[in-house]
């Protein structure tokens, strides 16, 4: 009636067991006890102790029982007390280290396993010493019978640090906070420890990277300084002492405008900064407290903390007196080259105008004898033919080729004083068409010849229509007459891409060509490098080409080989 049903048969059995075997009860305890059943039919677990009286061949039990529902909640309770501190502690990222009072490891979790190096296995029981470095071990045995008096925690002396020991003998910094408390077991204490090395290494490289700035700033010769929201200077550098005259302690914690012939420039100027972020060659005038002025640009820009908010206001000031100065000198000069140049131009314009007077007299009073020297002498082979013999006749030939040749020059030389005194007009000029209608001339003047051509089409470029046209009459002209002993002769107009970016335009043909030793001579007036017997011409052609590519802000330059034709290279 006092058991559970389901229990019913293993009673019976039980008391035929402990009949025979008395000792069969401990069984049963050790086995996780007995359950009883009250009335209302609920059960709890419960503790036996039986005993036996035998009388006249029958025996009788006495069983005392004790309810153990409380302690089986407690236990129950404190399995998951117990589970709840592993899971936490096992997931912590602080390792935790439990030990008694006789300094013996209790309990590592896993980030002390990791931090250390030992297992749990191996370091339950331990001494807490083989986490110390040895040299540490002394301080720690007085201070820790000093937390065991006292439940706090002290630094013995200055130079003892808070340091680590792992498994392998390596050391590291660490963070420390403590705890007891005590039980039926005893006391115990609690550690939370932090490995702090990726900390002290932050710390030193800040403390590095703010030794590496203070040098960079004091390694400059301009003046630096920073300077708070409200306008007071936080820092400067040596360069800013020397300027001022003023020691490092006095400046700092004074208004940055102070220190200025213009206070409200130079404060209106890091206000720019604080609104705008920055500013660029802010010009300003440091007052030296002896009086002495010095002039500086000033390049400023704000600094932030890590959460991005504004600190201050950081100023590097660029001494330009002596650009100043330099500037004034330059001003003064251009002034006076002004009134130099202004009086050479006006003494270029009447050098200008005699020339002119110069250029009509020759080409009016020298033309007239010439046409009287060729007149005559066509007279003389005309109406006294029969009196003269061949010699005379050829003299006379010659006076005449030598005239017209003397005029062609005169001709020439006017184009050329014309070219170099002619206004420029700059426009878009299609050079394709240019050369086109240059060599279509040619031809008409030379219909019988068979020359071939090539126009790339769409060369358009920025010059002087008629100038450029000159030019092209010239190369073309050449050309024209340097293929004329050359079998199949072609002549080429085209462009390439130099490698400066500039387009390089060119006249190509396949004639005489010339030796390049003598390249040198190609573009001065009157030199030649083909007789004129062999080629006709005054040797003005390509001086006045170089004049008007000159002009245009340019060169020209050629490139050949004797019997292998020759290229003219012109850009503009």
């Amino acid at each position: 009636m006092l058991l559970p049903a389901h229990l019913a048969e293993a009673h019976r059995a039980h008391v035929r067991r402990f009949a025979a075997e008395p000792d069969a009860a401990r069984d049963m305890n050790r086995r996780g006890g007995v359950h009883g059943r009250r009335k209302d039919g609920t059960e709890f677990p419960a503790e036996a102790s039986i005993s036996k009286v035998q009388e006249n061949g029958k025996f009788q039990f006495t069983v005392f029982l004790r309810d153990i529902s409380d302690r089986r909640r407690a236990d129950a309770a404190l399995r998951v007390s117990e589970e709840k501190f592993r899971a936490v502690s096992d997931t912590a990222n602080e390792a935790i280290v439990m030990a008694n009072s006789q300094g013996q490891i209790v309990y590592l979790n896993k980030a002390a396993e990791n931090a250390f190096g030992y297992a749990t296995d191996e370091a339950i029981g331990a001494p807490l010493t083989i986490l110390i470095p040895e040299k540490f071990h002394s301080a720690h045995q007085v201070g820790f019978q000093t937390y065991l008096a006292t439940g706090k925690a002290r630094v013995i002396g200055k130079t003892v640090e808070l340091v680590g020991k792992r498994k392998d003998g390596t050391e590291f910094p660490l963070e420390l906070s403590l705890t007891t408390w005590r039980s039926t077991a005893g006391l115990f204490f609690a550690g939370m420890i932090r490995d702090i090395s990726d900390r002290r290494r932050a710390e030193e490289e800040i403390q590095q990277a703010s030794q590496y700035a203070r040098s960079l700033i004091e390694a400059s010769l301009d003046p630096l300084v920073t300077i708070s929201p409200d306008g007071k200077i936080t820092d400067v550098n040596e360069g800013s002492i020397k300027v001022t005259g003023v020691p490092r302690e006095k400046l700092i914690g004074t208004d940055f405008s102070d220190y200025f012939t213009e206070p409200e420039k130079a404060r209106a100027g890091y206000r720019e900064v604080f609104e705008k972020g920055f500013v660029t060659d802010y010009p300003l005038t440091i007052r030296h407290k002896d009086g002495g002025l010095t002039d500086v640009l000033y390049n400023a820009s704000v600094y932030r903390d890590a959460a991005d908010s504004v600190l201050g206001v950081f100023a590097a000031a660029h001494d330009v007196t002596v650009q100043k100065r330099a500037e004034e000198e330059i001003r003064q000069l251009n002034v006076h080259l002004e009134r130099r140049v202004l009086e050479r131009t006006t003494e270029l314009q009447a050098a200008n105008q005699e020339l002119e007077a110069f250029s009509y007299s020759v080409s009016h009073d020298l033309r007239a004898p010439l046409r009287s020297i060729d007149g005559f002498s066509q007279a003389i082979l005309e109406d006294y033919a029969d009196k003269l013999d061949g010699q005379g006749r050829e003299h006379l030939g010659r006076v005449r080729a030598a005239t017209q040749h003397m005029g062609n020059l005169i001709d020439d030389l006017i184009k050329l004083a014309h070219v170099a005194r002619a206004e420029m007009k700059r426009e878009a000029v299609d050079l394709s068409v240019l050369a086109a209608d240059v060599l279509a001339s040619l031809r008409k003047r030379e219909p019988e010849r068979k020359v071939d051509w090539h126009i790339e089409s769409g060369l358009i470029a920025q010059g002087d229509d008629h100038l450029l046209r000159v030019v092209l009459d010239n190369l073309l002209g050449n050309a024209w007459k340097f293929t004329g002993k050359t079998a199949n002769a072609t002549i080429e107009f085209g462009a390439l891409h130099q490698e400066t970016g500039r387009q390089a335009y060119f006249v190509r043909d396949n004639g005489v060509g010339f030796d390049m030793t003598y390249a040198g001579k190609l573009f001065g007036a009157f030199q030649r490098l083909h007789s004129v017997s062999e080629f006709p011409g005054t040797g003005i052609g390509l001086a006045t080409v170089q004049r008007i590519i000159h002009r245009h802000g340019s060169r020209v330059w050629a490139e050949s080989a004797v019997g292998e034709g020759a290229t003219f290279y012109f850009s503009l």
